[in-house]
Order: structure tokens, then C-alpha cells, then sequence
């Protein structure tokens, strides 16, 4: 118990430190490279300039993939019947 509440005091005293110890920066900040730019309607992200591909929507029903599943179930249970005594 005295190892955890140690080790639950170093952590907190090295998390503290972190947060409190500044790093020596440089005379310039970091220039960050960001795909925001400013338009005539605000702010927006370049990538979105771009087209998108088109993509199509799938061919396949969701009504074909919920009686897939349905059948799926199905066929575990009669397979693989409950091994219990008494229960049917």
C-alpha cells in the first residue's frame, strides 16, 4: 500500500513540475504550418478547396445485410445448442 501511495506522490510531483517548468525558448516561436486560411467568408481549410472523388453508395440493401445476420444467428443457435440438462 505504501509503494502505490509513493508512487501516486511521484507521479503527481513529476506531472506538477511539468506543468510548472518552463522551457527556454528561442528568440522566434515556432512557425506551425496549418491549412487554415482567411477568405471572404472567414476562415476555412484549404483541403476543402480541393474536389472531392465521388464516391458511390453501396449497392447492397440494408434490409439483404439484417437478413444475412438474422440467418446467421439462427443457424449458430440450431448448431450449436446449449449444453445445459433440463433446458430445451
Amino acid at each position: 500500500m505504501q509503494r502505490v501511495l509513493v508512487l501516486v506522490a511521484l507521479l503527481l510531483g513529476v506531472g506538477w513540475l511539468a506543468v510548472e517548468y518552463e522551457l527556454p525558448s528561442g528568440s522566434e516561436p515556432a512557425v506551425v504550418e496549418s491549412s487554415w486560411r482567411r477568405t471572404a467568408n472567414g476562415w476555412e481549410e484549404s483541403d476543402r478547396w480541393l474536389p472531392t472523388p465521388y464516391s458511390a453508395p453501396p449497392a447492397l440493401n440494408p434490409l439483404v445485410v439484417a437478413a444475412l445476420q438474422a440467418m446467421l444467428s439462427v443457424t449458430a443457435l440450431v448448431a450449436f445448442p446449449s449444453r445445459r440438462a433440463g433446458v430445451s
